[in-house]
């Protein structure tokens, strides 16, 4: 399957939040045309391998980039109802996150403000749990 489980992604928001209480923000938004490759540190569009280390959220487990990243599209996909905490768009608004996204579009003002998205992305997360069998 190539879409994160409900618990996958539970364990990816609480990993995710963790790390940015560690790791600077950093951006990568190339323009070349042909290989538009758009992430940032805090979002769960980065593919730094120390935010993905279970091969399990891995398209292709045994694949990966010369510097040790995973693959430019070996990361699971997210579910229609699984969102970056980082996404402002309508709920089940289905196009790109690039011109909704926080951090991108100026939106974040801090660390304390992308981990209270965390916080509010992870309470939602677990209060649905009751609700249906995540896994």
């Amino acid at each position: 399957m190539y879409t994160l489980t409900d618990k996958q992604y539970k364990e990816t928001l609480i990993r995710f939040r963790d790390s940015v209480t560690r790791i600077p923000l950093t951006l990568i938004d190339s323009d070349i045309t042909g290989d538009k490759d758009t992430q940032a540190s805090w979002g769960l569009c980065s593919r730094l391998k120390a935010q993905w280390p279970d091969p399990e959220t891995h398209k292709w487990p045994g694949d990966s980039r010369d510097d040790g990243k995973p693959d430019i599209y070996g990361i699971k996909d997210l579910q229609n109802h699984q969102r970056c905490p980082m996404d402002r768009r309508p709920k089940d608004f289905l196009s790109g996150c690039y011109y909704k996204c926080a951090i991108f579009q100026g939106g974040l003002s801090d660390r304390a403000e992308a981990l209270k998205l965390y916080d509010e992305r992870i309470k939602d997360v677990q209060s649905q749990e009751g609700s249906k069998d995540l896994g």
